[in-house]
């Protein structure tokens, strides 16, 4: 019997240029790969800081570069701040570099690794809404550097100029919010935290999902919204294999409790590819990165709240990246410290095959794997899984999370990323808090 209780509604526009789960739709982006410096001798720092860029580890990897920065030649240091710039949220100072980079030692660089930092480029870009330059690096992308990708990867890459295209001309995004905000939440069939989402006489209940790269809403609502729909159109494959017809829309207005958002870009899907008959369940939409990070801080309160104070919190901690649009926490597991997607969107906790890879032996000889069942939109799929406890220390307190899904095949291609923390770590606290300046989640 199907479990839909599992069913995970992030909507994730992630860089690769290689499939994705996308709360069970597959949509296609250019982004970061592994990359691979062939110029310029690196030092054993360097070397290091690559390895663990590489893994994904961008948290150690920024430790190390700022210990260990005298002894990082200034090609490296430009090259090392373009990752971590853009993965800590900093995409003007990552764009900085780059642009040093193609300026002052263009010819030092591999075609590979130009192509790649054109893709943090139009990250960075998309970050900024600075569309224009992002359409610029895409077509030189493809036009210089196609002999580097797939036929399957330039399609895709295509697909996604079109987007940039479709976005050069429209008002950017804007944010209205008059001071501190206590905003109403509520828990909908599938047990998701709903927001009100506000226009002209009317209001709708949209998810706040902080695994959702990309507000999204469905063709109805859309219409409701009074949103411009833009001439940017494209297909997200769902896990059952099913190609999902998609666009890009404008909401010119809104309002999520007193704050006003203005020029809100949203994915916009058709009505059948986030309804749930089965349970008789259905999304009108979603909140997603762009509007949450423009709030620079949440605070979601259990059962009750989303609060976006005046002034932002303090903390020394650091444990935040960005993958592209996709935030990344950083948490104690026993011995060991590990990389997480964060998703509050997702009802429990799932694990990925790099962890299976990690503690195989302890897996093994521990649990007994079973058929599991993964709902969504568009379809499902059975997956070979292990249950089991996953203990992690929050603010030095030791929490287990037990019976988490632990999927020992790669549906996805979530390389050196140890899984997803959902609901039932939140759940386990009062407070979280996300701050999308600092770069820092925290539970409380």
């Amino acid at each position: 019997m199907t479990d839909y209780k599992k069913i995970v509604f992030a909507l994730n526009l992630h860089p690769s240029v290689k499939p994705i789960l996308v709360g069970f739709l597959v949509l296609f982006l250019p982004g970061c790969g592994t990359h691979k410096v062939e110029t310029i001798y690196p030092s054993v720092s360097a070397d290091r800081i690559d390895s663990l860029i590489h893994h994904k580890n961008y948290f150690k990897a920024r430790e190390l570069f700022e210990q260990e920065i005298q002894e990082i030649s200034p090609y490296h240091q430009r090259r090392f701040e373009a990752y971590l710039g853009n993965v800590f949220n900093r995409p003007g100072d990552s764009n900085s570099s780059i642009d040093v980079l193609f300026s002052e030692y263009e010819k030092e660089l591999s075609d590979s690794l130009k192509a790649e930092l054109m893709e943090i480029q139009s990250q960075n870009c998309m970050k900024l809404q600075d569309y224009e330059k992002a359409v610029a690096i895409a077509t030189r992308q493809l036009e210089e550097y196609q002999h580097l990708y797939t036929a399957e990867e330039l399609v895709s890459m295509k697909n996604t100029l079109q987007i940039w295209k479709g976005l050069v001309d429209q008002p950017m995004q804007k944010l209205d919010i008059p001071g501190r905000q206590v905003i109403p939440l509520t828990r909908d069939k599938a047990g998701l935290s709903n927001l009100p989402v506000t226009f002209g006489e009317d209001s709708l209940g949209f998810i706040f999902d902080t695994g959702a790269n990309i507000s999204t809403v469905t063709a109805s609502t859309a219409q409701a919204m009074g949103m411009r729909m833009l001439d940017a159109s494209f297909t997200v494959k769902a896990i059952s294999g099913i190609d999902v017809n998609s666009g890009l829309a404008i909401a010119p207005s809104f309002f999520i409790g007193g704050i006003l958002i203005e020029n809100a870009v949203f994915l916009v899907l058709p009505d059948s590819a986030l309804t749930f008959p089965q349970i008789d369940y259905r999304i009108l939409g979603i909140i997603g990165y762009p509007v949450m990070a423009a709030m620079k801080e949440i605070q979601l309160v259990k059962g009750s709240s989303l609060i976006v104070p005046a002034r932002s919190s303090s903390t020394s901690i650091r444990n935040m990246a960005m993958e592209f649009l996709t935030p990344l926490i950083q948490l104690p597991s026993e011995e060991d410290t590990l990389v997480f997607k964060f998703d509050t969107g997702a009802d429990g906790t799932t694990l990925y095959r790099d962890y299976y890879l990690r503690y195989k032996e302890e897996v093994e000889s521990t649990y007994t794997s079973t058929m599991i069942s993964l709902g969504g939109a568009g379809g499902k799929a059975e997956v070979e899984a292990y249950k089991i406890n996953l203990p992690l220390t929050i603010n030095d307190r030791q929490v287990l999370l037990d019976s988490v899904d632990l999927i020992k095949e790669n549906l996805t291609k979530n390389e050196n990323i140890y899984g997803n923390i959902g609901q039932d770590l939140v759940a386990k606290f009062d407070t979280l808090v996300i701050n999308f300046e600092e770069m820092f989640i925290l539970l409380k």
